[in-house]
């Protein structure tokens, strides 16, 4: 005889519960509600992903500054990339001061 898996989801005051109701059963809780905490440490992570990509492109942009031929530096085209290398520059800092600032959130505890 063939074996299938079956996935259901069930709502119950707790997984004792369930894992009675269902012994052969795999029973796993979803964690419907993060921490305010977790939710935070994911949100920093994904600021510091994009501080990153930031870095990254700024870099890239100061790279491309630097092996400008010099007739082009004094150009239109060295300021805007001089320009840009600057704007990133400040959104990388307003960044790390954003993260900063992040460090010192502390959430209070539901109860006491």
């Amino acid at each position: 005889m063939a074996k299938y898996t079956v996935l259901i989801q069930v709502n119950a005051r707790d997984i004792r519960t369930v894992k009675k109701n269902y012994p052969d059963g795999h029973v796993t809780k979803i964690d419907r509600n993060p921490s305010r905490d977790d939710r935070m440490s994911e949100a920093r992570g994904k600021i510091e992903e994009a501080q990153q990509e930031i870095e990254c492109l700024r870099d890239e942009i100061q790279e491309w500054c630097n092996n400008l031929p010099e007739n082009l530096q004094g150009s239109e085209r060295g300021a805007a990339l001089e320009e840009c290398g600057e704007q990133l520059d400040e959104a990388y800092n307003g960044i790390e001061e954003a993260c900063s600032a992040l460090d010192s959130v502390s959430f209070p505890g539901m109860f006491g």
